[in-house]
């Protein structure tokens, strides 16, 4: 009794009389619990009676638990794989005795809940013996297909005259959906168990395939058999799916059915092939049984997988019937019809093809390069469907049997899930290429299976492009959720052939797409057409000043290639840059790359017309420079002052420097504007590029875009002038690179004050949306005021890669008002974020809001010392320091931090989700002043060290 108080103190329920009653009717199943240890080690595993009674061991020693690590070995040393291994399935060994166990576990509030139940009376005989099963399916216990096909040819030899059937289950895939992929497997056991009741002497069963069973009845006429079908059906549908403990789990549309195909036949009236009419419907299978002479002469009439070419005929005939009765969805029994099957066969092929594609997920796809022309290099890639072989349907045909079946929303989910998966699977060969896929926006995904791809695939959606075909138009409230979509998870959007269908200038500004892809008819021998010129050149323009990507798909030529990337096309798909393949490619051809290369050059050449270039001088005044005449000022080398006194207006200038270069730009009065059509930045860093900016006096930058730092190029801002930064455009950004691209190393270490005011849906301050292992943001001795407005704001750092920090001796203000921000650090990524000397305030008006740190489900790294931190954070879920669920270390020592915070979940300091780290705090002074139904003051949860050392806190806790 007392050990039964221990085991209810640490598992309630194992002592209640509720499981004591379970326990005595269900013997075969016991139960086991894993319960954590406070002090570290290994957990304790406790289990009830039954448990001990299946595995043939003494309850007694077992009453106060046993080291997890303990048991795990014992059970190990007990157990083996079965010959046709079953889930969780193993044969157990006590003493002479071995039978069959099946082990599940799941995980709950205070550990992990495992069921053990003896499993011997439904499996142990079909796996200890696998040679008396022979041909026989492990799953069902039923024949084989070869074997069902040996047993009926003798069946049929000795009397040809019956009915097969052929017998789909259908509903397994909601099984599968609903409850879990091993699910499956129960529905196909509970049909074949329904369906072998009607078995007997003249009554034969077998299997064909997943989800497929066949049924022969021997001298059966077809008013015998379809009596025996139609009484099938409806022991099918009422046939219940159990989970482990007998519970019924299926109900309403989760129910299986059966579709049933059927032939019946008689082939007795003829003795020889001579005495047979050849207009009998049945003639070829009354000359294939009564001249069995010629068969037994000539046994090449056999098929590779050795089925006599007569029954192989027959299953054609029922595999017909069924495609009928599985389209045809108001009738679940069809007798097979010869004229049917002369004039629709090749038809209904195609729906079992369709059936078999779907069902068995027998999509494949082929990656063709999407090459970018400044670099030469892959960008991305465009995946195309194609279908396994023996499926033998194109994709044109794939999507015209779907709508007919009104199964378009299928084909969707299953792109967009095999899509990811893709993704996954090949993420190190794509390295930094993006995904363009297909998409028929009028068939959006329904938010719950939406919401199961955000789960299981989340980190992967910013590498998606979605793609809208032609197959139809969107309306406003589909178009409203996909946009929606892409915001919040970074996906990009696409508009596919462009200038042709839907595509058209309304369109273009209604979809708001990252992308256009100008349909081929347009650049198809473009070189020689002066009306698709213009049309060309005029999207091209068109699309860039709305900062809109212009991919040119379907070049197949040298000239066609040549002349888009002369009107300023993005990007180039077609055969002539690469071909569709299986396998991911990690460049184009050297030799064709180089031309890519050579044309941009030219049509950058070309463009040099409203280029003033400086090349030997030191002093360059901005009044001098004509801005009708020209739009940059490009910069090769060395050392320049650039005045901008008289012209207090400003001037409607992108300043930038060459790839490769090394410059030091003194600025001074420097005001640069957007003059209605400037949509690139308004300083621009060259490719691999070092530059210093030195501010004196008042500067200002007021354009779409401030200064474009990209990957593997260098900035440096310093000076004792002060400089203002107002950005407003759809993906905005201070100092840095926008959202779709990663910025290179910044360093900030000015006198006068840095003030950036950024407004977009994809606002970042200072920073990028992607980074590499040099992009590192160091700010020093500097005064640094950011304010961010939008949907998705960045203050200081990275959107969907790492970002690595470095503030000393600086006093930085970081304000944001969106749905999500974070002020200093990434999403979703890791930080690794440094602070020393500082007084830094954040203020956050958010749905969701990141003070210093990450989201989620990363790694996170704060080093903050000998600091002042100030929070003020308005939002529903707010993290002020640290993170949520990532693995989390945080050292923090002589410092002071108010948090004044209101959400429905508040973090202070540290992690509450994270199941490992470090929390370091000595002498920290903190001040709490929340409001939240959910508050995780300090700490780090499931941290190896944790130690408060010193230090003082108040409170005012609402």
């Amino acid at each position: 009794m007392s050990d039964n108080r221990k085991i209810s103190g640490t598992v309630p329920f194992l002592a209640t009389s509720e499981w004591n009653f379970f326990r005595s009717i269900y013997k075969n199943i016991g139960v086991y619990c894993l319960v954590d240890q406070e002090d570290g080690q290994s957990p304790m595993i406790y289990i009830d009676p039954n448990a001990a009674e299946i595995l043939r061991i003494n309850y007694e020693d077992f009453q106060n638990g046993i080291r997890y690590d303990k048991f795990m070995n014992w059970l190990m040393n007990r157990t083996e794989t079965p010959p046709q291994p079953q889930k969780n399935v193993y044969i157990y060994h006590a003493g002479s005795e071995q039978f069959l166990i099946k082990i599940s576990q799941t995980t709950t509030n205070y550990g992990a809940f495992g069921m053990i139940q003896n499993y011997s009376d439904s499996l142990f005989d079909s796996v200890a013996s696998a040679e008396r099963f022979k041909g026989i399916d492990s799953m069902t216990g039923l024949m084989s297909r070869d074997r069902f096909i040996q047993v009926i040819s003798e069946k049929i030899t000795e009397s040809p005259k019956g009915t097969l059937a052929m017998i789909h289950i259908n509903g397994i895939d909601n099984l599968n959906h609903w409850y879990g992929y091993n699910h499956s497997d129960r529905g196909m056991i509970v049909a074949a168990r329904t369906l072998a009741r009607f078995t007997n002497d003249e009554t034969f069963l077998g299997i064909k395939a997943m989800k497929e069973l066949m049924m022969y009845f021997h001298n059966k006429d077809r008013a015998e058999a379809f009596g025996t079908l139609d009484e099938i059906c409806r022991e099918i549908s009422a046939a219940p799916i159990t989970d482990d403990f007998g519970e019924i789990i299926t109900k309403g549309e989760h129910l299986l059915s059966a579709s049933i195909g059927y032939y019946p036949f008689d082939f007795l009236k003829k003795d020889t092939a001579s005495d047979l009419d050849p207009n009998d419907p049945d003639y070829e299978f009354r000359v294939a049984f009564a001249d069995r002479n010629k068969r037994e002469e000539d046994p090449e009439e056999e098929d590779d997988i050795g089925t006599p070419p007569d029954i192989r005929r027959l299953m054609d005939r029922v595999s017909f019937a069924l495609a009928q009765a599985r389209e045809d969805r108001t009738t679940a029994i069809v007798r097979f019809s010869k004229e049917d099957y002369d004039k629709n066969h090749e038809h209904y092929g195609q729906v079992l093809s369709f059936l078999s594609l779907m069902n068995d997920n027998l999509f494949e796809y082929h990656f063709q390069p999407i090459v970018e022309v400044r670099t030469g290099n892959i960008f991305s890639f465009e995946l195309l469907m194609r279908t396994a072989p023996g499926v033998n349907l194109t994709p044109e045909e794939v999507l015209k049997i779907a709508a007919s079946r009104n199964q378009l929303y299928d084909i969707e989910l299953r792109t967009i899930s095999n899509a990811f998966e893709l993704l996954r699977k090949n993420i190190l060969e794509l390295g930094q290429a993006r995904l363009f896929v297909n998409s028929i926006p009028a068939y959006i995904l329904k938010p719950d299976d939406f919401g199961k791809l955000a789960a299981e695939y989340g980190d992967l959606f910013d590498r998606i492009i979605i793609e809208f075909t032609e197959q139809t138009a969107v309306n406003d409230a589909n178009l409203a959720v996909i946009q929606q979509r892409c915001q919040k998870y970074n996906m990009g959007l696409a508009i596919d052939d462009y200038g042709t269908g839907y595509s058209n200038v309304s369109s273009l500004i209604r979809y708001a797409p990252n992308y256009v892809k100008i349909d081929r008819a347009l650049l198809t021998g473009i070189q020689n057409d002066p009306k698709k010129q213009h049309l060309t050149n005029n999207i091209i323009q068109f699309a860039h000043k709305n900062g809109i990507m212009v991919l040119a798909e379907g070049i197949e030529t040298k000239e066609e290639m040549a002349y888009v990337i002369g009107l300023g096309a993005d990007l180039i798909q077609g055969f002539y840059t690469g071909y569709p393949s299986p396998s991911i490619v990690n460049g184009i051809d050297p030799e064709k790359r180089q031309e890519v290369l050579e044309y941009f050059e030219a049509y950058k050449k070309k463009e040099e017309e409203g280029m003033f270039t400086v090349t030997h001088e030191s002093f360059l005044k901005l009044s001098d420079i004509d801005p009708e005449t020209f739009s940059e000022v490009v910069i090769n080398r060395g050392n320049l002052v650039i005045d901008g006194s008289g012209c207090p207006g400003g001037v409607p200038f992108t300043i930038r420097t060459m790839p490769n270069s090394t410059c030091h730009i003194v600025m001074r009065n420097i005001h640069l504007k957007n003059d209605g059509d400037k949509v690139r930045p308004a300083i621009m860093v060259g490719e691999n590029s070092i530059l210093t900016l030195t501010f004196e006096d008042k500067n200002s930058i007021n354009t779409p875009s401030g200064i474009m730092v990209p990957l593997d190029s260098f900035l440096q801002l310093d000076g004792s002038g002060d400089l203002t930064i107002t950005c407003d455009s759809e993906h905005a950004f201070g100092i840095g690179n926008d959202i779709s691209h990663s910025h290179g190393k910044i360093t900030i270490d000015m006198e006068g004050e840095l003030n950036l005011i950024i407004n977009g849906t994809d606002s970042i301050g200072i920073g990028g949306g992607r980074s590499s292992h040099n992009s590192n943001i160091s700010i020093h001795n500097s005064s640094v005021h950011v304010l961010c407005t939008g949907e998705r704001c960045i203050g200081i750092g990275c959107n969907a890669d790492p970002a690595n920090v470095t503030i000393s001796n600086s006093s930085v203000v970081l304000d944001s008002k969106a749905s999500l921000s974070c002020a200093i650090g990434c999403f979703d990524k890791s930080a690794v974020v440094d602070i020393d000397d500082c007084e830094i305030s954040i203020s956050a008006e958010a749905g969701h809001t990141i003070g210093i740190g990450v989201g989620k489900n990363s790694y996170c790294s704060l080093l903050i010392s000998h600091s002042n931190l100030n929070f003020k954070m308005y939002a529903q879920s707010v993290i002020c320091i640290g993170s949520r669920g990532s693995l989390t270390n945080i050292d923090m020592s002589f410092s002071d931090v108010s948090f004044c915070c209101e959400g429905q979940q508040v973090t202070c300091l540290g992690d509450a989700r994270s199941n490992s780290g470090s929390f370091l705090v000595d002498q920290v002074n903190m001040e709490f002043n929340v409001s939240s139904d959910f508050c995780h003051e300090t700490g780090v949860r499931g941290a190896t060290e944790s130690h408060i050392i010193g230090g003082t806190k108040s409170y005012q806790m609402k």
